[in-house]
């Protein structure tokens, strides 16, 4: 029997890396995965995954289910309708350099419940 799968965003505070392009104009960002998952572990791990992949030093994270009838930010509307139509997505929010990053992440990550212990 297949696990149903649901849609999941897991998110991540993230550092450029020497080998990102805009590596000297950002100070950090919020790496944001969408993807279809039977679980939060399972959705936690291939997140950091795909993230691991990317030029950035993956920081703490989060992931959660995107449940019907949430309330979304206006960033995930499109962000959402576009991985249910191609089965994932990839966001990146980023901040200039000088950014002070505990003024704008504050106690990261906040309210959300974090990733599973030996995920972040």
């Amino acid at each position: 029997m297949t696990a149903k799968l649901e849609l999941f965003e897991v998110q991540f505070l993230v550092h450029l890396t020497r080998e990102h392009p805009r590596y000297g104009e950002y100070e950090f960002g919020l790496l944001i995965i969408w993807l279809y998952c039977p679980d939060v572990k399972t959705a936690a791990d291939n997140g950091k995954k795909l993230a691991s992949l990317l030029p950035y030093k993956v920081g703490p994270g989060k992931s959660f289910p995107i449940t019907e009838g949430k309330q979304l930010q206006p960033y995930q509307i499109s962000c959402i309708a576009t991985a249910k139509i191609i089965g994932g997505n990839i966001a990146f929010f980023h901040y200039p350099k000088g950014t002070d990053e505990k003024q704008v992440m504050g106690h990261w990550p906040l309210l959300v419940p974090s990733l599973p212990a030996g995920i972040s």
